[in-house]
């Protein structure tokens, strides 16, 4: 009897402990774990594989965020050190993109894009200073973006002192295809670097490191020069257009007239 009594205990406990476990399997909360997220398409893309790792984050340190950047704009693996990307807003749907290759010494190196948020394209600006680099994608110098009034400023140090170098100011133009919009120069200031033997840092004029106020670039204002004979050229052209069809109009009338009293002779 005791037997068949703990044998009944047994099972009875084994039934509660199955049709718990079932109650708590169908009135259990779903398993919201975020899936695993999918893995970044690196077909085609030019990475850079050989760097120093202890110096550089490179690839293997970059977001998922920095690979999606680099899916979209497919820059090449000499920006890839560092690529730190920052957005700006423009006109919608364009935004200006900024990848930070590498800090440099003393002022750091960009590759500048402007992205169309639409259409998903983003198109690399070519805004590099000659002085400063052969390559026109590479943007050296320290950068300024103002949204709202959809500037951009570039500051290249010609040395680490900052007391010469070039300042330029841009404008966004934008317009309804992203081949179309882009980056006008507004002007440039420049100023050569000197020695200054005589006098100590801390006693140098801050008038030296004043960019924004620097002289504005000789060849700058030939181009303004040009443009403004260019616009004079033109203002004279129409005028001497009007001139003429004026002129045209006095003799037609002057010869109506002509006629008229042509006319009223013979009658």
């Amino acid at each position: 009897m005791k037997i068949n009594r703990s044998l009944s205990t047994l099972c009875l406990l084994g039934c509660v402990s199955i049709l718990a476990a079932c109650q708590s399997s169908i009135g259990a909360a779903p398993d919201n774990t975020p899936a695993a997220t999918l893995p970044i398409d690196k077909t085609g893309l030019d990475i850079l594989q050989s760097y120093d790792r202890d110096l550089w984050s490179g690839p293997e340190g970059w977001s998922e965020a920095q690979w999606r950047w680099k899916q979209r704009l497919k820059w090449d693996r000499d920006c890839d050190y560092v690529a730190d990307v920052e957005t700006y807003s423009l006109v919608a749907p364009f935004q200006l993109v900024t990848v930070l290759c590498v800090p440099g010494a003393y002022q750091p190196t960009y590759y500048l894009y402007l992205f169309d948020g639409d259409s998903q394209q983003g198109r690399q600006l070519e805004l590099g200073f000659p002085a400063s680099t052969d390559n026109p994608k590479e943007v050296i110098g320290t950068l300024q973006v103002d949204s709202a009034e959809k500037t951009l400023e570039i500051l290249t140090r010609s040395r680490g002192m900052g007391d010469c170098g070039t300042y330029r100011v841009f404008h966004f133009n934008p317009a309804t295809e992203l081949t179309q919009a882009g980056f006008q120069l507004q002007q440039t200031r420049s100023r050569a670097c000197r020695d200054h033997p005589a006098v100590k840092f801390e006693e140098l004029p801050k008038s030296l490191f004043d960019y924004k106020n620097r002289p504005l670039s000789t060849k700058f204002l030939k181009i303004c020069g040009y443009l403004l004979n260019m616009k004079m050229a033109l203002t004279v052209s129409i005028s001497i257009q009007k001139l003429t069809e004026m002129n045209i109009q006095l003799l037609t009338m002057n010869h109506i007239f002509r006629q008229k009293r042509l006319g009223s002779h013979l009658h």
